[in-house]
């Protein structure tokens, strides 16, 4: 396997959140992992009103054979992680009929970030402190505890640069077009066709593998080349003429 080291100038791998309260959880590994999964299938779900509920409750459809093949387990392993988060009210399925996958709404703990939920320091974490002590900003752990304010000289965009990957999600059927919410609703404000697009985009990179350092811009491009060649082609003139008409 070809591998190559982490520059401030590297565009970060695909990646799924891991909540840090699932280090402190009593869940196998396995479980812990499908949360994940439906926690990533959760955070596309809420850029789509289409899996809302009349409460405005997110859910997800993801079949389990689907998780089985996904994460590569029996689905006799997934079905009891399953269960184990439902028993731990991590999770609830809603049945909707025979032959039909089932409604599953992700939980989040009330005490996501009370005093129980300490996890380890890492580097990441302590330079993106470092950073916001350093802009005036007062750090506070997740226990409550004040930081004090590390006077190492942080690079900014590094550290915009690692918010930023942390709040994109994969969309496209290889999962390779990366945008934040944000830029997902400005695209479908804008572009209503832009889902097209996106698909077209996450094709396109799986089969040349093309890179792009900004996939929303490059969407943006796409749809405006092409809306601009058919404006174009709108407005080539008409030589044809009737009885009565003359060039």
């Amino acid at each position: 396997m070809l591998t190559d080291y982490i520059t401030a100038h590297t565009v970060m791998l695909p990646y799924m959140m891991y909540p840090k309260f699932l280090l402190t959880v009593p869940l196998s590994e396995t479980s812990k992992l499908v949360y994940i999964m439906l926690l990533d299938r959760a955070r596309l779900s809420i850029v789509n009103a289409d899996y809302s509920d009349s409460q405005g409750r997110i859910f997800v459809y993801y079949p389990l054979d689907d998780i089985a093949a996904d994460i590569d387990r029996s689905r006799t392993t997934v079905k009891k992680a399953l269960t184990a988060l439902e028993d731990n009210k991590l999770i609830l399925r809603v049945h909707q009929g025979i032959g039909q996958a089932s409604r599953i709404y992700v939980k989040i703990p009330h005490d996501y970030k009370g005093k129980n939920l300490t996890v380890p320091r890492t580097e990441n974490s302590l330079a993106e402190d470092s950073f916001l002590s350093n802009q005036g900003q007062k750090i506070v752990h997740s226990d409550g505890r004040n930081m004090p304010g590390n006077k190492n000289d942080i690079n900014k965009n590094n550290i915009i640069r690692m918010r930023e990957q942390e709040e994109r999600t994969a969309y496209g059927s290889f999962l390779n077009v990366f945008l934040s919410g944000e830029d997902y609703k400005k695209l479908h404000t804008d572009f209503p066709e832009c889902d097209e697009y996106i698909e077209r985009l996450s094709r396109y990179m799986s089969s040349k593998g093309k890179t792009y350092q900004n996939h929303a811009a490059t969407i943006r491009s796409w749809i405006l080349q092409d809306r601009n060649k058919q404006q174009s082609k709108q407005q080539t003139r008409n030589y044809d003429c009737g009885e009565d008409e003359s060039l």
